[in-house]
């Protein structure tokens, strides 16, 4: 069984944060100093792995506690949650608003779900602390050399494959792409700016009828979405 999961941090101001994150000293007084705070965590991704990145979360949140309250995420831009992934599967039409990625060295992970909330944090917010939405679709991909790049979609069998997944209210996997494409570009994840994908198209899955298309995506980036979705498998 795959849960679906994605985080977003993309790039954005806010105050009180994590001013240099090289300098060896709490600069936000949350107690926590350089790339072991969220607020570094563009600037210090290569350092994250997936202990560290469970590690960062449980003193986060702690920190998150105090009378400071400083948010979980770096603040994503409005652009970036203004997406628009509609779909059928199974006679039920779908549309996510939301698009969250992470990557790593030649793979990189999409995360797309439907927030109302207003707040564009909450997704990425939620993913991380295990809140997860009802319905999603998960795109997973491996084996990027360059950018942009076409992805053929094939049925996931547990190895390094790219595939696609539609996840329903108790996240457990609905269906899987059996047939379908997503062309990436500008997913960089050692800078930590929004990434672009475009050319979705899900054609058939694997157990039922449905397809799933967009023209273009603007996602927001979340350090540690890529750690959190192996540790929820």
């Amino acid at each position: 069984m795959i849960i679906l999961t994605f985080l977003f941090a993309c790039s954005g101001e806010k105050n009180d944060v994590e001013a240099n994150c090289t300098d060896g000293v709490d600069d936000d007084n949350d107690g926590l100093v350089d790339c072991a705070d969220w607020d570094c965590s563009a600037a210090c991704l290569g350092n994250f792995d997936e202990e560290d990145t469970g590690e960062k979360e449980e003193e986060k949140e702690d920190a998150d506690t105090g009378e400071t309250d400083v948010p979980f995420v770096v603040e994503c831009s409005n652009e970036s949650y203004q997406n628009s992934i509609a779909g059928n599967y199974g006679g039920t039409s779908y549309e996510f608003n939301a698009v969250m990625w992470d990557g790593l060295d030649g793979e990189v992970v999409l995360y797309m779900v439907s927030d109302d909330s207003g707040d564009v944090n909450k997704p990425c917010d939620d993913t991380v602390r295990g809140t997860f939405a009802a319905s999603s679709l998960y795109v997973r991909t491996f084996g990027i050399d360059g950018f942009p790049t076409d992805i053929q979609f094939e049925e996931p069998q547990g190895a390094d494959e790219n595939y696609a997944v539609l996840v329903d209210e108790v996240n457990d996997v609905k269906d899987a792409a059996l047939t379908g494409s997503i062309t990436l570009d500008f997913f960089d994840w050692n800078e930590g700016l929004e990434g672009l994908a475009y050319t979705l198209d899900i054609s058939e899955f694997a157990e039922g009828s449905g397809t799933f298309a967009s023209d273009t995506m603007t996602a927001c980036f979340c350090p540690g979405l890529v750690a959190t979705l192996d540790d929820a498998q």
